[in-house]
């Protein structure tokens, strides 16, 4: 899988088509619809027939691979993208396919695959003072149990994915 990107063209934004390749041949598998702005992440889900892009100025998407459209008409709750504070660098589907994490510079927000809707803020680290060309990077545990996201002082926080009454959970 990846981005194609259109020709500049001078005063106008760039946007891109993604693009699904069968490995084997190279030959386009599936191309979703509509183009977007450039993708910061893109990634699928264990199970294979969820995909979640994180593109500058829509947010975080979710394609359902199967049905071929897109899911929750628009961006999932909370993911802007609009400045690189907001932008979801990365993405991490939870082992079971039922949750996905993107961590932003100041926060990991977590998000129902099924309904769309977000279900827990996680901060840990202060947020930058300025932009330190930081993107942050989440994953899950192999049981699902935990979720790691670096942070901009060079620490990582550890969840445990359960907990919602943890002080550094916020909704």
């Amino acid at each position: 899988m990846h981005d194609e990107y259109e020709k500049p063209v001078e005063g106008k934004d760039r946007f891109c088509h993604v693009v699904v390749r069968n490995v084997n041949t190279g030959e386009v598998a599936l191309r979703l619809p509509g183009l977007l702005h450039r993708t910061e992440r893109i990634v699928f889900n264990q199970q294979g027939n969820l995909l979640a892009l994180s593109c500058e100025k829509k947010g975080v998407l979710l394609f359902d691979l199967e049905n071929q459209q897109w899911l929750h008409g628009e961006s999932l709750p909370g993911a802007t993208n609009r400045t690189s504070i907001e932008t979801i660098w990365d993405l991490a589907f939870s082992p079971d396919g039922q949750r996905l994490a993107g961590a932003s510079r100041t926060q990991v927000l977590l998000w129902d695959t099924r309904t769309g809707n977000r279900v827990l803020t996680l901060r840990g680290a202060a947020p930058p003072s300025g932009d330190n060309g930081f993107n942050a990077r989440v994953v899950w545990s192999h049981d699902g149990r935990r979720l790691a996201a670096s942070n901009t002082d060079a620490t990582v926080s550890i969840w445990d994915a359960g907990d919602r009454e943890s002080p550094a959970a916020k909704k």
